[in-house]
């Protein structure tokens, strides 16, 4: 067993880039390439040791949920493999394969597209727009919308391609549609007098309301959870700043999360366009999930022994913001609990894959006191991880008091789960004496402020010689 969740041999695995069998037929990019383009997914079957291995964009296209029984994959295979048209706007090619083994890829076939939708909506080159935006005058609106939701949905271009008929029948008559790059559009009207918002009103509402194909291109689905993001700039005399601007806006209405919209004017840009790239990497950040974590040792100071790690959040690829910049922007667009809930997905995540270096020691994780889990939330992590949440130490780090209910909510989900809670930075903001009564921890971290330069400061000395006294006292560590 990888993980914390109880896993069977007749379950189909999530892809495992550490496989080697996977390894052999899809290699170190593939899991790149789905990023990219998630019409395409792949699949090992390994019937020595009969496992199934399907990485999360074959089972999104093939409608499969986390417990999927094996065999009930295999059957499917064999009835439908060889390149067949499985009848859906779904293809599959299976690859030449030892014995023992099969392996292929699932696949939206173009032919399925709903074709002629864009042709229909003259939906002009990017090119051809910026022709159109050498006319334009102050009272231009340009809008770069990207639908949202459409990556859920089987044939995810011919959604988008419905979305997008759908706004555009709610814009005015002049107004003008062009491609972006998948799933985003611009949209121009040369001559706008109306307010911003309410255009962007217009189009969410448009969007929401549409009917979609369904997964067989069929019939029509009038409910769906697709909804447009929307970055729009108004009054520039300049088309490379509308665009500039338009752009920007997208970056920071995405921060906010799917379904928002941002406006910009000439003033706004002119205040917040030096935060721009800054916008840009935390965007990119919780789209793509692109945290890492350093642990930090723990040591015992009677036996030199370390009994712990704790988490340390930091950003890889191109993002380079540092924790303070990140939470900062998470605060600024509402995005501390998003924050949250990655931080204890992605750790437990980690500690599932390296269990032999926690052997006898437990991970601390920062939390944002103020922004607790839902139930749907934690519960799901717990379904995922729940054997090593007994390793967990909480550490309620945010300079926050943390009401009642969440606080009662968080003691029963410990006791439940064998987790435990720690108090950072005690002795500064509300990691006070009545908090620590309140919380009740089983570790107290003392701050910083009242450690440095204690080897010369007597004062220090005595009080933080008294507090520890106190703490072991009351059975704080």
């Amino acid at each position: 067993m990888s993980g914390g969740k109880r896993e069977t041999a007749d379950m189909v695995k999530i892809m495992d880039r550490e496989n080697n069998l996977w390894q052999s037929y899809f290699g170190a990019a593939w899991g790149k390439i789905c990023s990219i383009w998630h019409n395409i997914g792949g699949f090992v079957v390994d019937e020595k040791n009969n496992k199934v291995y399907a990485d999360e964009n074959c089972r999104a296209l093939m409608g499969l949920g986390e417990n999927v029984d094996s065999n009930k994959f295999k059957d499917f295979i064999s009835l439908n493999g060889g390149g067949h048209d499985l009848g859906l706007p779904l293809r599959m090619e299976m690859l030449d394969t030892t014995e023992g083994v099969t392996a292929g890829i699932v696949y939206l076939s173009k032919e399925h597209f709903a074709t002629g939708i864009l042709e229909e909506l003259d939906v002009i080159s990017q090119s051809d727009l910026v022709r159109l935006l050498d006319g334009m005058t102050s009272s231009s609106l340009l809008a770069l919308v990207r639908f949202e939701g459409a990556d859920r949905l089987l044939d995810s271009d011919c959604c988008i391609g419905a979305a997008l008929k759908a706004a555009v029948m709610a814009l005015p008559e002049n107004a003008a549609a062009a491609f972006h790059s998948d799933g985003q559009f611009w949209i121009y009207v040369p001559r706008f007098d109306g307010k911003p918002e309410s255009f962007a009103a217009d189009i969410r509402r448009a969007v929401e309301e549409c009917q979609l194909p369904d997964e067989f291109g069929v019939r029509s689905l009038a409910r769906h959870s697709m909804t447009v993001t929307a970055g729009i700039s108004s009054g520039f005399e300049v088309p490379a700043k509308l665009m500039h601007a338009a752009g920007f806006a997208l970056y920071e209405a995405k921060a906010k999360g799917a379904g928002s919209t941002c406006c910009f004017t000439p003033e706004k840009y002119a205040k917040q366009k030096s935060d721009i790239e800054n916008i840009r990497a935390f965007s990119e950040l919780l789209d793509k999930n692109m945290f890492t974590y350093h642990f930090q040792p723990i040591v015992s100071a009677s036996t030199g022994e370390i009994v712990a790690y704790e988490a340390l959040m930091r950003t890889k690829g191109n993002v380079s913001l540092n924790p303070l910049q990140i939470l900062d922007c998470a605060k600024n667009f509402g995005r501390l609990y998003d924050i949250e809930k990655a931080t204890l997905k992605n750790t437990l995540k980690y500690l599932s894959k390296h269990q032999a270096d926690f052997e006898n020691r437990r991970l601390y994780v920062n939390s944002i006191s103020s922004h607790v889990l839902d139930d749907n939330d934690f519960y799901a992590i717990v379904n995922d991880y729940g054997e090593l949440l007994e390793k967990v130490v909480i550490e309620m780090t945010e300079q926050t008091e943390i009401i009642e209910d969440d606080l009662e909510r968080i003691r029963v989900r410990l006791e439940k789960n064998n987790m435990s809670l720690a108090i950072d930075d005690y002795g500064t903001g509300y990691s006070n004496t009545s908090n620590l009564l309140r919380y009740d921890p089983e570790v107290v971290k003392i701050d910083r402020s009242l450690i440095s330069g204690i080897d010369t400061n007597p004062k220090a000395q005595k009080i933080v010689s008294k507090m520890v006294e106190y703490f072991h006292s009351s059975g704080y560590t």
